[in-house]
């Protein structure tokens, strides 16, 4: 006697429903809240003095001789700004070794300009109180990218010779030379203003 075997029907409606989107084992962390960007620089970067201390001088020719001892100063300026030209007292003891000792500070050429690009230009001069142009003692040139390209940041010492302006050399001036980074002055009035501002401040 054989069997029949007859299909099950089976209903798709009535079978669970699985779910798509399991909830998860954990909750989700908080999202991380990262830090605004900085906001674009406002300022270029820190400009930079060239400082000059001004040693001292010798074998200086006496362009004065004729009326007197040689009172000597030293005037220096920058190719880039002619007009700009800083200079030492007068020595007034009388002699061709004169010495001042003093430093001087002459703003470079922006970063449009690079300074090592900049030519500085020394000139002695015998001083004269109520005449010019004052006599011409010597004069010399020195490119910054000599003191720039130089191993480390510390000052040097150079020894510059002058010339006359026949193109003869007529003594040596002796210079120390540093590129500093010029100081930016204290922002009292931002820090004035974000006291007003912030809770506790003044007010």
């Amino acid at each position: 006697m054989g069997y029949v075997i007859h299909p099950r029907v089976v209903n798709i409606a009535s079978l669970p429903t699985l779910n798509a989107n399991p909830p998860p084992l954990c909750p989700p962390p908080h999202p991380t809240r990262l830090p605004p960007p900085p906001p674009p620089a406002m300022y270029s970067p820190a400009p930079l003095d060239l400082e000059i201390t001004v040693i001292s001088a010798k074998h200086l020719k006496n362009v004065n001789w004729r009326n007197g001892d040689l009172k000597p100063y030293a005037s220096f300026s920058l190719d880039h700004d002619p007009h700009l030209r800083l200079s030492t007292r007068p020595d007034d003891s009388g002699s061709t070794r004169p010495v001042w000792n003093e430093i001087l500070t002459i703003p470079l050429p922006s970063a449009a300009a690079s300074p090592r690009d900049a030519t500085l230009t020394v000139e002695v001069f015998h001083s004269k109180p109520s005449e010019t142009p004052k006599p011409l003692v010597g004069s010399s040139r020195f490119a910054l990218s000599q003191l720039i390209d130089s191993d480390g940041d510390a000052p040097r010492v150079y020894s510059l010779d002058l010339y006359r302006p026949s193109g003869r050399p007529q003594g040596k001036l002796r210079v120390k030379l540093a590129v500093r980074e010029r100081p930016r002055p204290p922002p009292a009035a931002a820090a004035a203003s974000v006291s007003r501002l912030c809770p506790g401040g003044s007010r």
